[in-house]
């Protein structure tokens, strides 16, 4: 093998494992949440191999972090930040505040006088 072939198997391994270390992560927080010293430390080598790798191609990044598609995807997944914190405020609202409203004409869902006097 040479040594190009060498560098990039040992390139994509990284990622491999980095990826496949982020997916055990999650796991570990769903299914044993009880050992949250274990998950702290899987979470935080993961946050730390892929902060390794990002310095690693630190020139590639930021030539990518300057071009107009980045600008572009940034915007957008901001967007959809937005857009899913503003659905959990209301989600979060409704759960805390539940609220039942009649909108039929005939209102058939609501309760009468006389049976809210009982």
């Amino acid at each position: 093998m040479s040594m190009s072939m060498k560098s990039s198997f040992f390139r994509y391994t990284i990622y491999a494992v980095n990826i496949i270390l982020y997916i055990t992560s999650c796991v570990t927080w769903i299914v044993i949440p009880e050992f949250w010293k274990f998950n702290l430390g899987l979470t935080l080598f993961c946050i730390l191999l892929t902060a390794w790798i990002m310095y690693i191609h630190r020139q590639p990044l930021s030539k990518y972090a300057n071009s107009p598609h980045f600008k572009a995807l940034f915007a957008n997944f901001c967007g959809a930040i937005l857009v899913f914190l503003i659905f959990a405020i209301i989600n979060f609202w409704g759960y805390h505040f539940p609220r039942q409203i009649d909108l039929t004409r005939q209102k058939k869902n609501s309760l009468s006088s006389q049976s809210s006097a009982v």
